[in-house]
């Protein structure tokens, strides 16, 4: 028997901790190249955090060349340190922590541990943007071991499942953001986009070892929309999302028909 309340916190923990994961990976990107980036390709990077699609953003609309680098680097920092922004890293692990200890009881002592240790993976003062790399990479660490833990050491009730629902909702999401970032007009100076889309998505070796090409278009969004064995594509969230919406005990068969007209 799981309550309401607990499905709920679980439903939420798989959102923010995916959220968490997601928002990592770009910054990362985002956050080693910036120092070295030429204008074509700041202007690629700025087009990836846009795929984000944080509320609170504080990159203007209007790319002015001269006040943009130093803009970017502002809004860089907010994401990373600001406790007060609602859709900052520190804001969304902090949110994974309280949904997590909202259900404790029901996590491994190994999870709740992670959580903790995640929760400290930030440093709690603005740092220069060239410390952050190694902290991104931590805090990646933390995160793949976590969902090594959800995949391995819980059981497969009701919780796993809004658990695992939210985390593929989630990367379902962030997957459609970045796949309209793509769906916008490229230049040949923008394709360097595509590279940071792979890497964000850690995708660039299996688009390699599968195309045997240089960077497309259509090959990168065949990847990441239409590839069912890559676990990072859109169509593999949604065939998850309707299996494990059929499991749970009180699912509405003509919903899943829904669902699966969509696949």
């Amino acid at each position: 028997v799981l309550p309401s309340k607990s499905a709920l916190n679980f439903f939420w923990l798989g959102r923010y901790i995916e959220r968490a994961e997601v928002t990592t990976r770009v910054l990362r990107v985002v956050v080693t190249r910036f120092p070295h980036a030429g204008w074509n390709e700041l202007q690629c990077l700025v087009r990836l955090h846009n795929s984000l699609g944080l509320s609170d953003s504080k990159l203007p609309k209007d790319k002015n060349a001269r006040t943009l680098p130093l803009r970017f680097q502002q809004e860089l920092l907010s994401v990373l340190s600001d406790h007060d922004r609602v859709d900052s890293l520190p804001s969304t692990i902090d949110d994974a922590f309280q949904s997590g200890n909202r259900v404790r009881e029901r996590l491994s002592l190994d999870m709740v541990h992670l959580l903790n240790k995640l929760r400290a993976c930030l440093p709690e003062k603005a740092l220069t943007l060239d410390d952050y790399p190694l902290n991104l990479s931590g805090c990646m660490e933390l995160l793949a071991s976590f969902a090594g833990l959800e995949r391995e050491n819980i059981h497969r009730g009701p919780g796993w499942h809004f658990l695992s629902i939210g985390r593929r909702l989630q990367r379902a999401l962030a997957l459609c953001r970045q796949l309209r970032q793509m769906a916008q007009p490229f230049r040949e100076e923008d394709w360097t986009f595509l590279e940071h889309m792979l890497e964000a998505a850690d995708c660039s070796m299996t688009y390699r070892a599968r195309y045997y090409t240089t960077l497309q278009p259509l090959p990168v969004l065949d990847l990441l929309l239409k590839a069912r064995a890559n676990p990072r594509s859109l169509d593999f969230q949604l065939t998850k999302l309707a299996e494990l919406y059929q499991k749970l005990p009180r699912h509405v068969p003509a919903d899943l028909e829904i669902m699966r007209e969509t696949l």
